[in-house]
């Protein structure tokens, strides 16, 4: 496999050398200019490592690759200039985070030498993201489906909050989705602290008692304390902490801190969570959104407008009742599942997993469940 390098210099002979000498080695690309450089990677591709000449007409070096980093994240970026001025190294380091400063003129052997090198930090770079959006993203998932197994109550709304949060954010532009679906698939896991009674009291909107508001609202430090010891998911973990506080500064915790300075991810958890909430002791979503709207203080008032937006465009949905062997993965639980004695089994808003439908067989021998189960179904433009 030969990795992709672009070069980038206004002098279109160095250009001709690099590809001629390294083209063996390299899928070799060149630009003789920031701008037509950037046009490039914004044409979806991936280059491992961008080598920028420093001393360029219109955009220099340090400027292109500084533009260069907010498109393409993973290249390894490479500084080659013949000024040795100190400050332009500085420069080049600070604002382009910069993984090595070489001088011309450069010979193909250091240059290969140098590539090589950038090459392998590419690939530490990937894998590293591969391993936090694959191994630990899956983990959580596992983690999360044994929770709502054995305390559907608590963890059952997990999927539907998910899926609220990753709209607006994606709506909002961001692209690592997989940190959105990590802190709210983790945003509740500070609930195993609380007591069953309190869990209750919460489920069916009963005012609390303000020791049992100090009570309920620590949830989220415990969850960030257990996040926390996660290597890589400090964000998260931070997020976690400040889910529950407002956007003018109150809430938990209680500290200065309001506003933008709270993390952007804790400001779209905090609305999905009391949409959520209210949406489930309403049974209404135009009254969660109403209780938004007269709240609208606790929220930040861009993401509120979104958060709306989503939810008004979101999928249409209507309630089919299906029976066990009907049920299929993917499928929304439209209405809470108890067992024959009251027990309650599935959540309102949970999704249908493998390991559910495999734990609802083993009730349904034992002559426990209903004949048929009520879950979303999608309805086309066309219905």
């Amino acid at each position: 496999m030969k990795y992709s390098i672009l070069f980038v210099d206004d002098e279109q002979n160095i250009l001709s050398a690099y590809k001629r000498n390294l083209r063996k080695h390299f899928d070799i690309h060149t630009a003789l200019s920031g701008a037509d450089a950037l046009e490039l990677i914004k044409g979806k591709h991936n280059f491992s490592v961008i080598v920028s000449d420093m001393q360029m007409p219109n955009m220099n070096g340090v400027e292109f690759l500084k533009n260069a980093k907010k498109v393409s994240k993973n290249s390894v970026r490479i500084m080659l200039t013949g000024n040795a001025d100190q400050q332009t190294a500085i420069d080049a380091i600070n604002q382009g985070d910069i993984f090595r400063f070489i001088n011309k003129p450069c010979s193909p052997e250091q240059m290969f030498e140098v590539l090589t090198v950038a090459i392998k930090q590419y690939l530490l770079i990937t894998a590293e993201q591969e391993l936090l959006k694959t191994t630990l993203k899956n983990s959580i998932e596992v983690l999360i489906e044994t929770l709502t197994l054995a305390c559907p109550s608590s963890f059952g709304s997990i999927n539907r909050i998910k899926k609220s949060v990753v709209n607006c954010a994606c709506a909002m532009g961001a692209e690592n989705t997989w940190m959105f679906e990590s802190m709210a698939m983790l945003a509740l896991i500070g609930y195993i602290s609380l007591s069953d009674e309190l869990l209750a009291k919460i489920s069916s909107g009963n005012i609390l008692t303000e020791d049992q508001e100090d009570e309920y609202f620590k949830h989220s430090e415990v969850g960030y304390q257990l996040i926390n010891r996660i290597p890589r998911l400090d964000d998260i973990a931070k997020v976690i902490k400040y889910q529950n506080k407002h956007y003018n500064g109150g809430g938990f915790p209680k500290d200065e801190m309001e506003g933008k300075s709270i993390p952007i991810g804790a400001r779209i958890l905090k609305i999905a969570l009391d949409y959520e909430r209210f949406n489930h002791i309403t049974g209404s979503s135009d009254e969660a959104l109403l209780h938004l709207e007269k709240h609208k203080e606790r929220y930040d008032p861009k993401i509120k407008n979104i958060f709306t937006d989503c939810i008004n465009n979101s999928r249409r949905e209507s309630i089919i009742e299906v029976n066990l062997l009907g049920l299929e993965q993917g499928m929304i639980v439209a209405e809470d599942i108890y067992t024959q004695q009251g027990a309650l089994l599935v959540c309102k808003g949970q999704e249908i997993t493998e390991s559910l439908i495999n734990r609802l067989f083993c009730f349904d021998r034992q002559k426990q469940l209903p004949a048929k189960f009520s879950v979303y179904k999608e309805v086309s433009g066309d219905d």
